[in-house]
């Protein structure tokens, strides 16, 4: 009985872990794709001389910022993935 009521509880952490993760890939997808287009718009200011290159610069930063994070979330999911799934 006191096994099965832990093997129970460590299966609920199990997904919770792995749905908490698959949120954050998800969350960080949508906000790559946010700063995608954000800079997309800077650069196209950024030639028209619009903007100055601190603008630009802060937006690209923006940019590769989400991608880090993107691999950090990918990143983080694959490994609890193979702990949990051990």
């Amino acid at each position: 009985m006191k096994n099965q009521l832990e093997n129970t509880e460590l299966n609920r952490h199990r997904i919770e872990t792995e749905f908490n993760l698959g949120n954050n890939w998800q969350i960080s997808e949508k906000n790559v794709e946010a700063q995608e287009i954000s800079f997309a718009r800077t650069d196209e200011k950024f030639k028209q001389g619009s903007i100055d290159s601190y603008g630009y610069f802060a937006a690209k930063n923006n940019l590769l910022s989400a991608q880090t994070a993107l691999l950090q979330a990918k990143y983080s999911f694959h490994y609890a993935y193979l702990l949990l799934n051990w």
